[in-house]
């Protein structure tokens, strides 16, 4: 790996960012970026880990978006709004972030003339509804939302400018991460850090329809680990992957996977909301045959343990989430031990003020 990589994560104080900085951080890498239209307060638990430099500003602005890859070689284009039912609510502030921000992280890249690394996270609902399982990487596309159609669309500019420029960019069509870090006010995507949150709060979760729907659930740690030989395999350029476990679970199994770790834990089925009946996708599962050929990489973290770690983090920490129930409380081993020393004295005494994304 090229620990002297100089690397930006562009939306960096999101769920995949704040892992992957993380991860980078503790991998060794020592020159790592990020570009956030988010201002961290000072009380936001990310500071205790982040010690780099902040590009603070929109990737609509072209200007702020040249300003900070400027001085870097990888960039992680995570930026965006996630969530398949919101993009029908605000379908053109869905062009605007998700394709024209990201047609300006491209034009930025081209006009710095010089070898750069892009790595996009897709999505598998860049599929539709599977027409055959496990899904790989040659089956039909057939987007059924705007955030699909748009997330596809841009992997079509990332290809071009990675055939027409000295851009060499990977696309990973992901399937469903959960773990730590993640916001619990940002319900639109991560079904399954919906759900443990829900049952370490005591809320009842809620199941559409009757729960045998399938997904392939992995965990952020694994993600974050391909990520990384994304920086140095250049077998992954030019490439797109699907990514996910490769081992599907329904939601129901998800739910009997997290009694087993609290036990108290109340779920109930109720009736397919109209828009989301029209857009699920039913089974998916991904075909990560290619991924794990190319790079030296395998999801290492099965459910059980995923949900395991997960929830236990929260469970530490259940004072703090009850008393901060509308927060943004991203767990890292730092914060999570500090956190802890701060509730021996109080059940409800805590720094962490709310957050936003």
């Amino acid at each position: 790996m090229n620990k002297k990589a100089s690397i930006l994560i562009i939306g960096g104080f999101g769920f995949l960012g704040r892992n992957l900085y993380k991860h980078l951080i503790e991998s060794g890498y020592s020159n790592v970026d990020i570009l956030s239209n988010v201002r961290l307060s000072p009380d936001d638990p990310f500071q205790e880990i982040f010690q780099s430099r902040l590009y603070h500003g929109s990737i609509n602005s072209i200007q702020v978006v040249e300003n900070a890859i400027a001085d870097h070689d990888v960039i992680f284009s995570f930026a965006g709004i996630s969530g398949a039912a919101g993009s029908f609510t605000t379908p053109f502030e869905d062009v605007h972030v998700n394709l024209e921000g990201h047609l300006n992280i491209l034009e930025a890249c081209r006009r710095k003339d010089r070898d750069i690394k892009v790595i996009f996270p897709s999505t598998r609902l860049v599929y539709g509804k599977p027409e055959t399982l496990p899904v790989n990487e040659s089956h039909p596309l057939n987007p059924q939302s705007f955030y699909a159609i748009h997330k596809n669309t841009a992997e079509y500019y990332y290809q071009l400018y990675s055939r027409i420029c000295p851009v060499k960019t990977t696309i990973f069509r992901i399937s469903n991460p959960y773990g730590f870090n993640f916001n619990p006010e940002a319900m639109g995507y991560s079904i399954l850090n919906q759900f443990i949150y829900k049952a370490i709060k005591g809320d009842v979760i809620q199941i559409y329809g009757d729960g045998s729907q399938k997904r392939d659930y992995f965990h952020i740690n694994d993600l974050s680990s391909l990520m990384e030989e994304a920086i140095s395999n250049e077998k992954l350029s030019g490439q797109i992957y699907n990514v996910g476990s490769g081992q599907p679970s329904s939601l129901m199994d998800v739910v009997k996977t997290i009694q087993k770790q609290i036990p108290e834990t109340a779920y109930e089925q109720v009736e397919w909301p109209s828009l989301e009946k029209k857009i699920e996708t039913g089974d998916y599962y991904s075909d990560i045959s290619k991924v794990t050929k190319d790079a030296s990489w395998r999801p290492a973290i099965d459910l059980e343990r995923g949900i395991r770690i997960t929830a236990e983090a929260y469970q530490k920490m259940k004072p703090v989430v009850a008393h901060y129930n509308s927060s943004y409380l991203p767990i890292t081993e730092v914060w999570l031990h500090n956190q802890l020393k701060q509730l021996e004295g109080s059940p409800h005494h805590s720094s962490a003020g709310p957050l936003r994304t």
